[in-house]
């Protein structure tokens, strides 16, 4: 089941960078965070069990929903831990932290993808500031 439904997504996904000129349309529905964070955590926990690093979700309420693309909003998840994941794969084994959380707040949902990691050097955070 979860390799047809990620087989389904991805082909959406590749359609989309096929029909760059005409990519489809948001498909916005109420969906459960935590099915979101189930599923990124599905496809993410081998390679961040390889690393040594903990892959972890949150959510201050189980049932707590956002009307969103849910395959959009999924692959957003699936990129942010996976760079997380990447940026920290250099990182000493066995204390290496990825989280998502998710909360209500007066304007909707907060979701963040947090990380334990070095951050980006200064020398890198430079260049990627200053104008080219």
């Amino acid at each position: 089941m979860l390799v047809r439904t990620e087989l389904n997504r991805l082909t959406a996904l590749l359609d989309d960078f096929l029909n760059l000129a005409r990519p489809r349309g948001l498909a916005r529905q109420s969906c459960r965070v935590a099915e979101l964070f189930e599923s990124v955590s599905t496809l993410k926990q081998p390679l961040a069990r390889s690393l040594g690093i903990a892959l972890s979700s949150h959510l201050d309420d189980p049932e707590l929903r956002v009307t969103v693309d849910p395959d959009r909003l999924k692959q957003v998840l699936i990129n942010l831990v996976g760079n997380a994941l990447e940026a920290m794969s250099d990182n000493q084994p066995q204390t290496g932290k990825v989280s998502m959380t998710a909360e209500q707040v007066p304007e909707g949902v907060k979701m963040c993808v947090s990380d334990n990691g070095p951050g980006v050097p200064s020398e890198i955070a430079a260049q990627a500031s200053s104008p080219s």
